[in-house]
């Protein structure tokens, strides 16, 4: 909850915001910098996204979740609000949050393990929802003085990669040899990924960089 920090006496800031999928990239940035004077804090939760002023809460019991909630948010807050001149890096599944639902690839998978998202909502003190918003606000607000990356959505996958590949490779029970074994489909992902786009394209300014996964990942 209070964040990770690497290189600690280094003069300049790189900060990361996100969800538990840019913990492997922050790792990489970590090795990366070492060697460039760069301090990395880094910020993650697990199915817990950067929407200020909101608490996750249970839909049936209204209990606040004890460790993605405004007062966490908050936290991340005032460390980002005393930076200038920092790279500040956000990214995560945009699309689990904005659309409310776990991943169906349209291909007969649908994702099991993250049916938090339909358990659980983002709300506001006045029992309102406007995560969109609060983030959209907040970056406007900080790249006044920092330099922000959006990471863009990145493609989903409706199964568990790892088990997948093992159960296929070594123990057999579902194997299909081709470069194309792991797949999903680009028209599904953009599909899944428009209000994401939306949002992230109406954030403007010259601090504004964006980064765009599916470029990389995505042969469509």
């Amino acid at each position: 909850k209070e964040g990770c920090v690497f290189n600690e006496k280094a003069s300049k800031n790189i900060i990361i915001v996100g969800d538990s999928l840019l913990a492997p990239i922050a790792f990489e940035i970590k090795d990366r910098l070492n060697k460039e004077n760069y301090k990395l804090n880094t910020f993650f939760l697990p199915g817990c996204f950067f929407f200020p002023d909101h608490d996750f809460v249970n839909k049936k019991t209204n209990k606040i979740s004890k460790n993605c909630n405004k007062e966490y948010f908050l936290d991340i807050q005032k460390k980002i609000d005393k930076k200038k001149d920092a790279i500040i890096i956000f990214g995560g599944r945009f699309q689990l949050f904005f659309e409310n639902s776990p991943f169906n690839d349209e291909e007969g998978n649908k994702e099991l393990n993250v049916e938090f998202i339909n358990q659980n909502k983002f709300i506001k003190d006045d029992g309102t929802t406007d995560i969109k918003n609060s983030f959209k606000d907040y970056i406007k607000k900080i790249s006044k003085k920092n330099k922000i990356i959006l990471i863009y959505p990145f493609p989903e996958n409706a199964y568990h990669v790892p088990r997948k590949l093992f159960k296929s490779y070594f123990i057999g029970k579902d194997i299909k040899a081709s470069e194309n074994f792991l797949t999903t489909s680009y028209e599904v992902y953009l599909e899944r990924s428009k209000s994401s786009y939306s949002l992230l394209n109406s954030i403007d300014g010259k601090n504004i960089f964006r980064v765009y996964p599916h470029k990389v990942f995505c042969n469509t």
